[in-house]
């Protein structure tokens, strides 16, 4: 037996820990956050329980995540992804805005022109091949293609909920586009586990 430290428990750090207890080492976390799970965990607010944080990963061909929830026995549940569950922010609200063929019914956006006009931009961003300038961001992408600030609203949240991080500017249209092909071209499914459920599963 081997006795461990790790640094940080966010989900790297509680997964590598419980690996290394379930394989027979003697591990210790530290973590100065009275949170555990780093940038992911739960937070409870005006009704809501919410995953902050990255909550969903791309299965089943992601075979090394496959191995360790299954070492780890962790429950796993696969669904297709579903654009019609899709919510938005908007005007102190949470609003139903479906994506796909439910933006035709999207209370986000004003005028059946409009609606129409964000069905075909959602498809065009989301099923481009991934042959981009290296520079080019999702931000300046959504800025150079959509007139409509309604629709770049939709949009830009859809695409920060796809990758995690509202730093739009920050993100390559080459990786968005090769990971929402994946989700809705392809269309696999995703793997979702709740955080509460995750983090009680690693303590």
């Amino acid at each position: 037996m081997k006795k461990v430290g790790i640094v940080g428990a966010g989900l790297g750090g509680l997964v590598t820990a419980a690996l290394l207890a379930k394989r027979g080492n003697r591990v210790v976390v530290m973590e100065r956050s009275p949170i555990l799970g780093g940038r992911s965990h739960v937070i409870s607010k005006n009704g809501f329980t919410m995953s902050y944080g990255a909550h969903a990963v791309l299965a089943p061909k992601q075979e090394p995540l496959r191995s360790i929830v299954r070492e780890l026995e962790l429950p796993m549940e696969y669904r297709k992804a579903s654009l019609s569950k899709f919510k938005l922010f908007m005007g102190g609200k949470v609003i139903s805005s479906p994506l796909g063929f439910g933006a035709l019914t999207s209370p986000a956006i004003s005028g059946f022109f409009n609606h129409m006009l964000c069905l075909k931009q959602f498809y065009r961003m989301v099923k481009q091949a991934p042959a981009f300038p290296q520079t080019m961001s999702v931000g300046q992408w959504i800025r150079e293609n959509v007139g409509n600030p309604e629709i770049a609203k939709v949009l830009s949240a859809y695409a920060a909920l796809s990758v995690y991080d509202g730093a739009l500017d920050l993100y390559s249209m080459n990786r968005f586009v090769e990971l929402t092909a994946r989700e809705y071209e392809k269309n696999e499914p995703l793997s979702y586990m709740g955080y509460d459920v995750l983090l009680g599963e690693l303590q």
